[in-house]
C-alpha cells in the first residue's frame, strides 16, 4: 500500500515538471549564484501575464500542456 500512495504516477510526475517550468522555478534567483537576475516585481508581472495567457486556454489546450 505505501508504494502506491508515496510514489507518484507518470502523469503526476508530467504536471509536477509542467508546473515547475511554466512558474520558472527551476531558474535561478538574483544573488551571487543567480548573476544579474531581475526584480522581484518583474517577476511577478511576467508570472501574471503568464498566469492570464494559460487561463485563455480551452480545456483541451491545458489538458495538451499537462500531457506533454
Amino acid at each position: 500500500m505505501k508504494d502506491k500512495v508515496t510514489k507518484p504516477t507518470a502523469m503526476a510526475q508530467g504536471r509536477v515538471a509542467h508546473m515547475i517550468e511554466w512558474q520558472s522555478w527551476g531558474k535561478p534567483s538574483a544573488g551571487p549564484e543567480g548573476g544579474a537576475g531581475r526584480s522581484n516585481l518583474n517577476r511577478e508581472r511576467e508570472r501574471r501575464l503568464e498566469n492570464d495567457a494559460y487561463s485563455d486556454l480551452s480545456d483541451g489546450e491545458k489538458e495538451a500542456r499537462m500531457a506533454a
